[in-house]
């Protein structure tokens, strides 16, 4: 859990005052409302004082076995209900008390094995040893003392020895084992740090602090790396300093020993250059890497799912998981989490900017949303419902695969209907005028949108280019049979022909639908009146000349502004338009103390990389007014969150929004991408993150602007002094970043 600098500072003042078992219990009942909110239950001082007591406990822990991966079994020590959230709250605050050797990786907020292995990448000779045992080497005696110690300084009487009682909430009697006077290993119980307490990797690190501060010491003096993760100790040099009785190793065994570990010699190995090397799983010869096997595992079930299909790939990565970890896992796992779960961890050890991450993520992301379609339903816009059956049913509509590929559709009360077949309104609409009618859920797929405005474009059949554009032949030139073609495209031929497409394409955004439908309408009748009368296409004549441009203009960008519309000089008329009052109180949005315009101005925004590349770059196929509809509202939000009738002290010409627009190469699935980030230097969200991602989800921009148009994120820093994330299409969710962001950005994803 990640805590504010003063709820830390709190636990430490409030620490420090420790005189009594009742200090402390207050300490674990504040520390415990912060972890679980302020409905926790207060722990009683009774409940303290019997799990502080060994004698007493005797049911404090529950015992059962996992599989190691190297084989055996691993017993675990988990405590009891009652016990486990006071060991949370002990561990919380130990944490805000202790800072681990900068050597200790294992257990330690903000650090990971990622950060253990870097330690070690690119060196001649990597050395791995394993503590024998490790949580239960540590008895109950070596945590008091350590506690008794600075930082923690805890105080022992008679009356309170509060030292002793924290030790033994963290301890459990076990049957380890030890060596005798004569070197002979023998079984015998006592209490000692169990693994599976939620304290005993923290107090780990505290006991192995001066081990830590040894062993840092002994790499030093011999020209070598040290990390320590958990048991699990690595030194690296460019020399081999390892060889058996020798100088480094007789004094390496002899620390360890000092501190009270042993060495497991069974799980001792030098790994030298030419061969992979591994510091915690990772492989570390040139950089930190995850396995070839790993990488080659997440492709072969992203092959399988986009082969057979998600249930077919998941029945065989049941087979193959389970055979690979050897036994079967607790619950039941899902392809699609798994798979995610390992991209995220090859995201943390490769970094989110690598190639084949990227490549990996987009394959997922795509598999991911094709999933979701067919689980959430397809859509039908809603226009081509008459107004009746819009009010008088309710209507779900689902793709189910079925063995031959193809797609059959469902009615709620199990009708089958195959694709193609008209829905029979008659029947499912009639005499239910009590019924509501229900609006399918919205999908998002922009891809589907750029490929159909394409058809406006570019040769392909589908009759849109020559709808819109003069015929090159004009002696064999069809109107009617352009328009017929046009009317049998799977969005329209509902609306058009009163049947279903064989495969439905997908939902394309509401007003590009009614603009597309409109202008059918309009050639269909008056223009196909106009063609039988003259053999001409309507586009000769300036009425129909004029709605046809203007249709044009709406479907891509690009730098010709005849017959498309310019991204940049949209974005500044559209600024330069912002609403700047505030309707209700009449505000004014301003930009300091000495500015009431406004409004932005020319020097305000930059445009990135500069203005001539900005303005290449900005070529690609969307529809137009749904972008200028979220540039508004962008814009809007901008001016209403900078200031308010001049009570901020900066200058107008400080506040500078950054226009910047890149493409890139998405080979996966073979389309460029052109992001659009519009960031609004150093502003930061006052809210919550959960509150604006609500807000974001119900905003105009996720409802329609963007849906079915381009992918929608924002990075921020908050007033909280974090920095997120916010994936609103598609992902709908919001993660932490671990860096600043010193603006809030905008990024719009465009395919092309």
């Amino acid at each position: 859990m990640q805590l504010e600098q003063e709820q830390v500072e709190i636990i430490r003042t409030m620490f420090q005052q420790i005189k009594s078992k009742n200090d402390l219990l207050k300490l674990i009942n504040f520390a415990k409302k912060l972890l679980f909110g302020e409905a926790a239950h207060a722990v009683p001082l009774k409940t303290l004082t019997y799990y502080g007591n060994a004698n007493l406990a005797s049911d404090a822990y529950r015992t059962f076995s996992i599989r190691k991966k190297s084989g055996g079994k691993r017993p675990i020590h988990a405590p009891v209900k009652g016990l486990k959230p006071i060991q949370k709250a002990l561990n919380l605050i130990l944490q805000c008390l202790f800072t681990p050797h900068h050597a200790a990786n294992g257990f330690v907020p903000e650090r990971s094995i990622v950060d253990n292995a870097k330690v070690h990448q690119g060196a001649h000779y990597v050395y791995n040893i394993d503590l024998k045992d490790f949580f239960p080497s540590i008895d109950l005696s070596r945590v008091a003392a350590c506690l008794r110690l600075p930082p923690f300084n805890l105080i022992d009487t008679a009356e309170e020895p509060l030292a002793f009682l924290v030790a033994n909430l963290c301890c459990t009697p076990i049957l380890v084992e030890r060596q005798n006077e004569s070197g002979e290993w023998i079984n015998k119980i006592l209490n000692v740090l169990p693994q599976g307490a939620p304290t005993s990797p923290t107090i780990t690190n505290i006991v192995a602090q001066r081990l830590d501060k040894r062993l840092t010491g002994l790499a030093r003096r011999f020209g070598a790396n040290f990390s320590r993760y958990a048991d699990d100790i690595t030194f690296s040099s460019m020399h081999n300093i390892y060889k058996q009785d020798e100088a480094f190793t007789i004094e390496l065994t002899r620390i360890i020993e000092s501190q009270g570990f042993y060495i497991n010699p069974s799980k001792t190995r030098l790994q030298k250059t030419g061969f992979r090397q591994e510091v915690t799983g990772l492989v570390v010869n040139e950089k930190v890497n995850v396995h070839r096997r790993y990488v080659k595992q997440i492709r072969h079930w992203l092959y399988l799912w986009e082969r057979y299909g998600y249930a077919q790939a998941e029945q065989i990565f049941k087979r193959e998981y389970v055979k690979d970890k050897g036994y079967a896992k607790k619950g039941n796992p899902k392809l699609e989490n798994v798979l995610e779960g390992k991209l995220l961890f090859m995201k943390m050890v490769k970094g989110g900017e690598d190639g084949t991450f990227l490549g990996l993520w987009r394959r997922f992301d795509h598999l991911l949303i094709e999933l979701n379609e067919v689980r959430d339903n397809t859509s039908i816009p809603e226009e081509a419902f008459t107004e009746k059956e819009q009010l008088t049913r309710t209507i779900k509509i689902s793709l189910l695969p079925i063995d031959d590929g193809k797609f059959i559709q469902t009615l709620q009360h199990d009708k089958l209907i195959p694709m193609g077949v008209a829905l029979p309104y008659e029947e499912t609409f009639e005499n239910n005028i009590e019924e509501t009618y229900e609006k399918p859920s919205l999908q998002h797929n922009p891809i589907n949108t750029m490929n159909f405005l394409k058809n406006f474009k570019y040769d392909n059949a589908s009759g849109f280019k020559e709808l819109v554009h003069a015929p090159f032949d004009v002696d064999n030139f069809d109107f009617e049979k352009i328009l017929d073609t046009v009317k049998n495209h799977p969005n329209f031929i509902l609306t058009f022909k009163n049947t279903r497409a064989e495969k439905f394409t997908g939902e394309l955004p509401l007003g590009l639908w009614k603009k597309a439908k409109e202008l059918i309408n309009h050639l269909s009748t008056e223009g196909l009146d106009l063609f039988k009368l003259t053999k001409q296409h309507p586009i000769e004549s300036e009425k129909f000349l004029t709605e046809i441009q203007d249709f044009k203009k709406n479907y891509r960008f690009s730098s010709d502004d005849t017959e498309s519309s310019i991204l940049k000089k949209l974005i500044i008329h559209v600024a330069k338009k912002a609403e700047h009052k505030n309707s209700d109180k009449n505000i004014v949005f301003s930009f300091g103390n000495t500015d009431q315009s406004g409004q932005f101005s020319d020097d305000q925004l930059v445009f990135l990389p500069d203005e001539r590349i900005f303005g290449l770059r900005s070529g690609f196929f969307t529809w137009v007014p749904n972008v200028r509809n979220t540039l508004a509202w962008i814009f809007k939000g901008i001016l209403q969150h900078s200031n308010v009738n001049g009570s901020r002290t900066f200058e107008k010409k400080s506040k500078k929004i950054v226009v910047e627009i890149n493409r890139f190469r998405d080979k996966d699935i073979g389309l460029t991408k052109v992001q659009l980030t519009i960031s609004d230097e150093f502003s930061v969200l006052k809210k919550s993150p959960d509150q604006f991602l609500e807000d974001l989800l119900n905003s105009e921009p996720c409802k329609h602007y963007l849906r079915n148009i381009a992918d929608w994120a924002i990075e921020c820093d908050c007033d909280n002094g974090e920095s997120y994330l916010f994936q609103i299409l598609p992902k709908n969710d919001y993660k932490r970043l671990e860096r600043k962001v010193n603006s809030f950005k905008h990024i719009i994803t465009f395919y092309d």
